[in-house]
């Protein structure tokens, strides 16, 4: 494996890792609904989530994004739009696991598109981090849990851990193939301000490599 292929595991497969297997803890027959499905994470977390033998659905921004989310494990891709189909599609088939680094933009949405005793994690905050006007009582009755994670805040040793037990299990199956570690842009670190243009534009479906010096 090539150190510029290496270089994009720990945070990303690390980051899913958690999400899928310590703090939503999916399960063969949970539907799990992957936002930003085109990111690193989210491509990384569609491959985890579907190897348990959940379904998973992915939201994305664009076509391309989705195609290759599907391609990767999704069962099914919604655009965006999936905000105004929540009373046709996942309050009729609800789904039992959110996964949301977007937060306030999506709040409404995802209450209305989890199941009963559905575990929500949010990992981020790109949509805003205030939300007016929240339903307790929709909660409630839901029994939903809810739950928020960042891996900057963790220990050391809670990293180190996480880390060891996501290597051992991630990254044999990345040399055989069976996951795949998508990489859609290398730049060199004189073309830094380019690479950050390129995940604003939200063009990336995967990561984005930074290399230094001659890594390979």
């Amino acid at each position: 494996m090539k150190l510029s292929e290496a270089a994009a595991i720990p945070e990303v497969w690390t980051t899913a890792y958690q999400l899928v297997h310590r703090i939503a803890r999916t399960r063969p027959t949970d539907t799990v609904l992957v936002h930003a499905a085109g990111s690193g994470v989210g491509l990384a977390a569609v491959q985890l989530a579907s190897s348990t033998g959940a379904s998973v659905i992915a939201t994305a921004r664009s076509a391309a994004k989705l195609e290759v989310a599907m391609q990767l494990g999704a069962a099914a891709g919604v655009k965006p739009s999936w905000t105004e189909e929540t009373g046709t599609r996942f309050e009729v088939n609800p789904v039992n696991v959110i996964l949301d680094p977007v937060g306030a933009k999506y709040w409404d949405a995802n209450l209305h598109s989890l199941a009963t005793d559905g575990r929500w994690v949010v990992y981020g905050s790109l949509g805003g981090v205030r939300v007016a006007g929240v339903d307790l009582g929709l909660m409630l009755r839901k029994r939903l849990s809810i739950y928020t994670t960042t891996l900057r805040s963790r220990s050391l040793d809670y990293q180190g851990a996480l880390f060891t037990e996501a290597f051992n299990e991630i990254v044999p199956k990345i040399v055989q193939g069976e996951f795949k570690n998508r990489i859609f842009e290398q730049y060199n670190l004189d073309a830094a301000e380019e690479a950050h243009t390129c995940l604003k534009d939200n063009r990336n479906i995967g990561k984005v490599v930074l290399k230094v010096g001659e890594s390979d």
